[in-house]
């Protein structure tokens, strides 16, 4: 058997050890500490957000759940720095200090805007990308011909401009309609007959029946008629009515009763949107002489050459005439050398006058004598005889001539 021999160095080296194992179990039964670090956390941009936790020491090892929360307005992006990804929480292990940031960004929203009917308009903005809250004004312009009618979509009103707030995607459609310009007669106020030449009033009742406010007119015309006064244009608005009022006076046309047609047109911006058409019946007096006889006569104390004209006016029309006048003129070449009148106030349809008008004459001349009759209703007769020698009554003047002999002898 052979003894094992330990050489000075066997023996340091097991001296070591035992004092190894000696020290550490001392130091593990005194409880050594364990490392710590330090975790940081940012936010950009800056106000953009928040992490929690902010910050802090931690031991060796430790699990840390970072949470980011955004701001109004931001959402989060990413981690970067000691943690990626882009969840909104991440799990670090903190093993040494730890820098990490929290990457925001802000939130934007796309408008999308349309038309309907398509041409028939614009909006402005017609479209884009904005911020989250961003309040925008759209503004709805028309094109020739149509009108603006709603707002539809993510915006609602009848007004052309309207405010949104762009906290989502906004799809937005601006309705337009067509421009309607239209009218109507919607009553008439006009006799169905008149009387003589006397003024009378025709008033038209117009409403727009379109959707634009536009400007009306009112054309009357109508044979046998002179229209005294015409009413001046109107702007009259959707839905409204506006009154068109006329002064007219009828013609004389020398017949006892007259139908004659009214035509009326309503134009509505230089278009004519309605047409109406009106019976009116027109009566007027008719003057006739019925009786003319004139008869050279010789009158006493002055007046020895008379023409007496025994006259009878009758009224053969369908209206009464009034304010006649009767005047028997009698002319020696232009010149006239006397004249008589009779005045009537009123002569109704059927009626007749009677009157006795004298004209002084000298004898051998040569005259004419014209007769009329006229009312202020427009009608008249006209009566002229052709040129005569004007010879002297000389049966009376026989009788005056034996009387004066005879008062003569007498005295």
């Amino acid at each position: 058997m052979k003894k094992k021999i330990r050489t000075p160095t066997t023996l340091a080296i097991v001296l070591v050890i035992a004092i190894v194992a000696i020290a550490g179990g001392y130091f593990a039964m005194k409880g050594v500490p364990t490392p710590t670090y330090t975790l940081t956390t940012h936010v950009y941009p800056p106000g953009s957000g928040s992490v929690s936790p902010s910050s802090g020491t931690y031991e060796q090892g430790t699990s840390v759940t970072l949470t980011a929360s955004p701001a109004p307005s931001y959402a989060f992006d990413y981690w970067s720095g000691d943690a990626s990804g882009t969840s909104s929480t991440t799990t670090i292990i903190i093993n040494s200090d730890k820098d990490v940031t929290a990457n925001f960004k802000k939130i934007t929203y796309t408008l999308t805007t349309r038309i309907s009917p398509l041409g028939s308009g614009s909006v402005s903005p017609s479209s884009g990308t904005y911020k989250q809250g961003t309040s925008l004004t759209l503004t709805a312009t028309t094109t020739s011909g149509y009108l603006f009618d709603h707002w539809g979509g993510d915006a609602f009103g009848t007004s052309p401009s309207v405010t949104i707030t762009m906290n989502s995607d906004k799809d937005v459609t601006a309705y337009f309609k067509e421009e309607i310009v239209d009218g109507k007669i919607l009553d008439m106020m006009c006799p169905s007959s008149v009387e003589g030449i006397t003024p009378f009033m025709i008033s038209v009742e117009v409403q727009n029946t379109g959707n634009v406010e536009s400007n009306f007119e009112v054309e009357l015309s109508a044979l046998d008629l002179e229209i005294v006064s015409r009413p001046t244009s109107k702007i009259i608005a959707p839905g409204k009515l506006k009154a068109f009022e006329f002064t007219a006076r009828p013609i004389y046309t020398g017949q006892p009763e007259v139908s004659t047609t009214l035509h009326f047109n309503v134009v509505a911006d230089g278009r004519i949107v309605d047409s109406r058409s009106w019976i009116l019946k027109i009566f007027m007096p008719k003057l006739e002489f019925t009786v003319f006889e004139i008869e050279p006569v010789t009158e006493w104390f002055g007046r020895w050459w008379v023409f007496k004209l025994d006259l009878e006016l009758t009224n053969l029309g369908k209206a009464s005439a009034t304010n006649v006048w009767i005047k028997a003129t009698l002319l020696e070449g232009v010149t006239i050398a006397d004249e008589d009148s009779a005045y009537i106030e009123y002569l109704g349809p059927g009626s007749f006058y009677s009157t006795t008008l004298t004209l002084d004459y000298a004898a051998f001349h040569t005259y004419r004598i014209s007769i009329e009759g006229r009312c202020y209703e427009g009608s008249y007769d006209l009566r002229k005889s052709d040129e005569f020698m004007a010879y002297p009554d000389l049966g009376t003047l026989q009788s005056i001539l034996s009387a004066l002999s005879w008062i003569i002898t007498f005295i």
